[in-house]
């Protein structure tokens, strides 16, 4: 039992650390785009096989993890999180037009959903809204 407690503890040791680790801007942005696509990616796929699908969960829960580790991003110049503003460009547009990757009958879902994870930056869960506007 203590193999699994110990593992436990690192592995929320370093979710920890990844969360308050300070990045580079150039790293940060980079993190960003690389999540931010598997994001886009992942969401797509809910829309195409809807929220009854097998794997629903899943990819919601994926889409979850990779949300909460660039919300959590500080940049070393400032200590500070990255901005609303940054976090719509480097993550959920990827520094383009959302037209770009997102399927044009998606993207309404697509900006209700980024909108109201950065609204409720703290709170807000992908799988929730997702069943909310699916």
């Amino acid at each position: 039992m203590d193999f699994v407690d110990n593992n436990v503890n690192e592995i929320l040791n370093e979710e920890i650390s990844a969360y308050e680790m300070a990045y580079t801007r150039p790293d940060a942005i980079e993190r960003c785009y690389n999540l931010g696509e598997q994001f886009a990616k992942h969401f797509i796929k809910i829309c195409e096989e809807g929220k009854g699908a097998k794997y629903f969960i899943h990819h919601c829960a994926e889409m979850q993890s990779w949300w909460d580790k660039v919300k959590g991003i500080k940049l070393k110049e400032n200590n500070k999180l990255i901005s609303l503003s940054n976090l719509t460009d480097w993550f959920f547009t990827l520094g383009k037009d959302p037209e770009d990757f997102i399927p044009d009958r998606h993207l309404p879902i697509y900006s209700k959903l980024y909108l109201k994870l950065l609204l409720d930056r703290e709170i807000a869960k992908v799988q929730d809204i997702l069943e909310e506007l699916l």
